[in-house]
């Protein structure tokens, strides 16, 4: 039987996902504040993570990155009534693999429940892994380790692994003839490398959408896009992405190693 793990404050809402999914043949654990959230994840080992962003001792988006950093393979579905979109790029760029926003319908729930526990999770850490002959040290609390640059098409990327924080959070991407540097979360480099792979070619946004976040529906895939999009290009060089037409985005030709 495979484990889910909800952590949400709401009475109604556990009971009736307890009743959907535990009816669907899913074992439900509740736990309703963050600290019982990561303490039921360390616990109960879950195969997904139900979790609402709004609980009483903690903001949910912080709670990714916790529970992401001790069970990094286990996949994170936001449930929660935050409707905007800013909220669901910020929820996805942090680590979820999905949204689905309240209230819900019983076979929508059930369904990207399972669609979610069949797609092997994405590993940002190892998006672009180093070398067989290279290692990645322990981290401690005193001191980040790092792992070398891998270069790929012009860019150095380089990881850090800070001490309680989720392994790539802190990736950086040096464009090599600008030497530019930025900061950049584990979803916003894997639509970097996104975009790096497809260049020069024009990527719809429902193509970014699948690739990037495994979203299908257009009309949410256009919005997270074009935000996701319009907060990338703040951390790089000036025209680096291009806009075309309304069809979607490339990263600008001219810009070769």
């Amino acid at each position: 039987m495979e484990r889910i793990l909800l952590v949400d404050d709401d009475p109604a809402v556990t009971e009736l996902v307890r009743r959907v999914l535990g009816g669907a043949g899913f074992g439900i654990t509740v736990a309703r504040t963050a600290t019982g959230g990561v303490q039921a994840a360390r616990t109960s080992d879950p195969d997904l993570i139900l979790l609402d962003l709004l609980l009483p001792d903690d903001n949910g988006d912080d709670m990714i990155g916790q529970l992401l950093t001790n069970q990094p393979e286990t996949p994170i579905v936001v449930l929660s009534a935050v409707t905007e979109t800013a909220a669901k790029v910020r929820a996805l760029d942090r680590g979820a693999v999905d949204y689905i926003e309240k209230p819900f319908t019983n076979g929508d729930l059930i369904a990207r429940v399972r669609t979610r526990l069949l797609e092997p999770r994405a590993a940002t850490t190892q998006l672009f892994p180093p070398a067989p002959d290279r290692t990645i040290s322990s981290a401690t609390t005193s001191e980040a380790s790092t792992f070398e640059p891998v270069i790929s098409d012009g860019l150095i990327f380089e990881g850090t692994i800070s001490d309680g924080d989720l392994p790539a959070q802190v990736a950086r991407w040096q464009l090599i003839k600008e030497n530019f540097s930025t900061s950049l979360s584990p979803r916003q480099l894997m639509l970097l490398a996104y975009l790096l792979d497809r260049r020069p070619c024009v990527s719809s946004r429902q193509e970014i959408a699948a690739a990037v976040w495994g979203m299908t529906d257009s009309v949410g895939a256009r919005m997270l896009v074009d935000v996701a999009v319009r907060r990338l290009r703040r951390k790089l060089p000036s025209g680096s992405i291009e806009s075309v037409g309304n069809i979607g985005y490339r990263l600008d030709p001219s810009r070769q190693a």
